[in-house]
């Protein structure tokens, strides 16, 4: 209870609050019960359910209902907090909806896997009941704020200002540079299969040394052009098949990384190998700190590889304070339900805990392989999502990377995708 009230009216709104067993009436405090109110006491009452009475994690039937059109989630209701002839004036538990969401509750659940081991989409309760496109706590909580503001004649709305964040990862510093002997494997295999893009790209790396992934300069151009620092996660780790970068722990990847930190926020992006391995983890957070010479406290999981509550553990473990891993790989949309940062509670410890999560809408590769979106369409899907977020004073963040940034392997088109969230948040900001 202690974390959702500080979520929502702290976090969200601002404000202090006090949490009492009874009921104070005061002409100056706005009064709030969590469970039905007696019909002549002055309160504003929602619905109460179990679950956050609860300390053990177990399967919920949870129902979806629809008040006013807006989808909510139903749960049990608590029988130690309902008077026997007491009234609600809202019959949405907006605080065990929030929790469940936020907590990714259904995520320490046993569910099937994709080949990854990651949590598919569409087990998902959002993804089931369709509303995986909206950011439903935010929604919820505004909506919650404006019947505050009636009843009580105030005037509460959510803190904070619409904002647009680019992300990138880099699995891959170069497609041929450093590569050795790697270079003629490729080679090989471009002119089998006929890649005629992929051999001009290779020509042109053996004349002049171009080398199609190195688009650092134009994506330091294009933030530049709305006064945006991206923040860029680095894979630092060799192991096939998944961990691929061949320049971990080298003196061209520091040189790199030291060139980045001038005009881009650091993370790491901690490898398939580290999710079983913290010493792996731990190896891989202090070469790329070292290489920057500050302390690099954010993250997100490659392959957005995210198991509850070991991912996020492990993270805090070494001094991680801000996770971006908050994204399905599958589908664009809205993980957790929310466009706003949060702190993470820890289920298995019932706890809050000083990690903070950035949601992300949508990645470069989940429109064009997962969604088989046309660059069009994937303009029209961000623009979709970029209007509900701004609606909630939210944050609309995106994963894009080097590689898919160049004109190598099709991505040529998508580069105007990638413009046209920068040039959105110009059209917010304007210049400065």
């Amino acid at each position: 209870m202690t974390y959702i009230c500080d979520l929502i009216f702290k976090s969200y709104l601002g404000l202090d609050y006090t949490l009492s067993a009874t009921h104070n009436p005061s002409d100056d405090v706005i009064n709030i019960r969590y469970g039905k109110r007696d019909v002549a006491e002055e309160s504003l009452s929602m619905k109460s359910s179990s679950l956050l009475a609860e300390s053990n994690i177990k399967a919920k039937k949870v129902k979806v209902g629809t008040y006013e059109e807006l989808t909510y989630l139903i749960f049990k209701e608590s029988e130690s907090t309902q008077l026997e002839n007491g009234i609600t004036d809202l019959e949405v538990d907006i605080f065990a909806m929030v929790f469940y969401l936020l907590s990714r509750y259904e995520e320490y659940l046993e569910v099937p896997k994709d080949r990854l081991g990651r949590y598919p989409s569409k087990e998902s309760i959002a993804s089931k009941h369709d509303f995986l496109h909206l950011p439903l706590v935010d929604i919820w909580i505004d909506r919650f704020t404006q019947m505050i503001n009636k009843r009580y004649n105030a005037d509460w709305s959510l803190s904070g200002s619409f904002s647009i964040q680019p992300t990138i990862d880099i699995d891959l510093p170069y497609a041929y540079k450093y590569k050795g002997w790697k270079r003629y494997a490729g080679i090989a295999k471009d002119i089998i299969k006929w890649n005629s893009i992929n051999q001009e790209a290779r020509i042109r790396n053996w004349t002049s040394g171009a080398d199609p992934f190195d688009t650092y300069d134009w994506i330091k151009e294009a933030c530049a052009k709305c006064s945006k620092r991206p923040i860029i996660f680095l894979l630092n780790n060799y192991k096939k098949p998944h961990d691929e970068n061949h320049l971990a722990n080298t003196v061209h990847f520091a040189r790199i990384i030291k060139q980045l930190e001038k005009w881009a926020d650091i993370g790491i992006h901690p490898s398939m190998e580290s999710n079983t391995d913290i010493n792996q983890l731990k190896k891989e957070h202090i070469w790329v700190q070292d290489q920057c010479g500050v302390d690099i406290t954010k993250s997100r999981q490659h392959f957005l590889q995210l198991e509850f509550p070991h991912s996020y553990q492990r993270l805090i473990s070494i001094g991680i304070t801000d996770d971006y891993s908050m994204m399905y790989p599958d589908q664009p949309g809205y993980r957790a339900s929310t466009s706003r940062t949060y702190q993470w509670y820890d289920l298995s410890k019932e706890e809050s805990t000083s990690l903070t999560i950035h949601p992300g809408m949508t990645m470069d590769v989940t429109m064009r392989y997962y969604m088989n979106y046309s660059p069009e369409e994937a303009i029209a899907k961000c623009q979709s999502l970029i209007k509900q977020s701004k609606a909630v004073k939210g944050t609309f963040s995106f994963i894009w990377h080097n590689s898919t940034l160049s004109e190598a392997y099709g991505w040529g088109p998508w580069k105007k995708v990638f413009l046209s969230l920068i040039e959105d948040h110009k059209k917010s900001y304007g210049d400065s």
